[in-house]
C-alpha cells in the first residue's frame, strides 16, 4: 500500500474504505503448490464473507487506537455475514471468537500506525 494515503476511516459510525485497500480475506489460508498448479488451503472465502472480512480487517486496524476491540470486530463480522445470508455465519463467527484471540494479539502488536 502507498504511504501517506488514508485507506480507511470511521466517522460517526460509518466505515469508509478507499479503493485499493488491501486485505487477505478470511484467514488463515495459504497457497500450497507452484502457480498455476496448486490449491488454497484454509478458510475459504465466499460471496457472503468477502465484504464482512474486509470490514473485520479494518476494525482490527482501528483497534490499535482503541476504537474497536476483539469482540466488537468479530460481532460486526457476524452481523454482516448474516445480512449477506451466509449460511455458515455461525460457524465462521465461532471460529474467529474461539481461535482468533492469538491472531488478534499478534496483529494488534504488529500494527505500527497510530491513526489511519
Amino acid at each position: 500500500m502507498e504511504r501517506g494515503v488514508q485507506w480507511a476511516s470511521i466517522e460517526e459510525g460509518t466505515i469508509h474504505i478507499s479503493a485499493g485497500y488491501s486485505w487477505d480475506g478470511c484467514t488463515p489460508k495459504a497457497y500450497v503448490g507452484i502457480p498455476p498448479i496448486g490449491v488454497w488451503v484454509g478458510t475459504p472465502d465466499f460471496e457472503g464473507t468477502i465484504d464482512a472480512s474486509l470490514v473485520h480487517d479494518v476494525l482490527f486496524q482501528f483497534a490499535k487506537v482503541g476504537k474497536y476491540n476483539f469482540d466488537s470486530a468479530n460481532y460486526q463480522f457476524y452481523v454482516m455475514m448474516v445480512k449477506n445470508s451466509f449460511r455458515l455465519a455461525s460457524i465462521y463467527y465461532r471460529a474467529v471468537t474461539d481461535f482468533g484471540r492469538k491472531f488478534w494479539k499478534k496483529r494488534k502488536a504488529d500494527l505500527s500506525s497510530t491513526y489511519l
